[in-house]
C-alpha cells in the first residue's frame, strides 16, 4: 500500500466516511437560455432556497458502562457492560454541505443528519454476573436524535438475555454524542441503572432534497 494511503487509513476508522449522490434538487434549467418573456412571472430577481439534504447513516462501535442493580435475583449490587451497537439513521438536514467546526470530534455535523429517527441493534458481549463476567442482553430500540439538541436522543426498546432466559423494557438516554444513562429492568430479574460513555463511527450516504 502507498505511504500516503496508509496514512490515511486511521483517520477514516476514527473520522467515519460520507459520500454524496448525485441526485440534485427538483428543476432542470439551461443557464445560457433565458426563458420567454410570457413565462416571467416577476421583475425581481429571487433568491434561491437552499432545499437541504437527506441523510443515509449507520454507525457502529462500542460502548462501555456501569452502575447500581437493583431488587436483582442473583444479588448483585452494581455491574459493569461493555457493548457493541450498529444503528441506521434515516434523517435530513435543512443546509447543504454543512461544514461548521464539530462540537466534538466525535459529533462532526457533516457525518450526522440534523435530526432523524433510528433503529439500534447491540449487544453485552461482557456484563458482570453473579458468576463473574459473561455474556448479557442483546437488544433493540428506536431512537429519536437531533444534533440541534447538543447531539442528544433518546431511545426505548427491548432487551433479551438468552443465558438468563430473562426479558424487558430499556430506555437509553444520551448527549454530546457520546455519554449516556440507560434504564434495563428485565422481568423476573431486577432493574439495572447504567451511566457510560460510547464511541460510533459514521458512515454516510446524502443526497439532495
Amino acid at each position: 500500500m502507498p505511504p500516503r494511503r496508509a496514512l490515511l487509513l486511521p483517520l477514516l476508522v476514527l473520522g467515519g466516511c460520507i459520500a454524496h449522490g448525485p441526485r440534485n434538487a427538483p428543476g432542470r434549467v439551461v443557464v445560457e437560455q433565458p426563458p420567454p418573456a410570457d413565462q416571467i412571472h416577476c421583475s425581481e430577481p429571487q433568491v434561491p432556497e437552499d432545499p437541504g439534504e437527506r441523510y443515509v447513516t449507520v454507525s457502529t462501535g462500542l460502548s462501555f458502562g456501569g452502575g447500581p442493580a437493583f431488587n436483582r435475583s442473583d444479588d448483585i449490587g452494581a455491574l459493569y457492560a461493555l457493548a457493541v451497537e450498529a444503528s441506521l439513521h434515516l434523517g435530513s438536514r435543512d443546509r447543504s454541505h454543512r461544514d461548521d467546526a464539530p462540537l466534538l470530534l466525535i459529533a462532526d455535523e457533516k457525518y450526522w443528519p440534523q435530526r432523524s429517527l433510528a433503529l439500534n441493534l447491540g449487544w453485552h458481549l461482557l456484563e458482570r454476573k453473579g458468576e463473574g463476567p459473561a455474556v448479557g442482553a442483546g437488544y433493540a430500540e428506536l431512537q429519536a436524535f437531533s444534533m440541534n439538541a447538543l447531539a442528544s436522543g433518546v431511545a426505548a426498546g427491548w432487551a433479551v438475555d438468552i443465558a438468563d432466559e430473562a426479558h424487558g423494557p430499556q430506555v437509553t438516554l444520551f448527549t454530546l454524542g457520546f455519554m449516556y444513562i440507560r434504564v434495563r429492568h428485565l422481568l423476573d430479574r431486577g432493574t439495572d441503572l447504567m451511566f457510560g460513555v460510547q464511541y460510533k463511527i459514521p458512515f454516510s450516504y446524502v443526497w439532495s432534497r
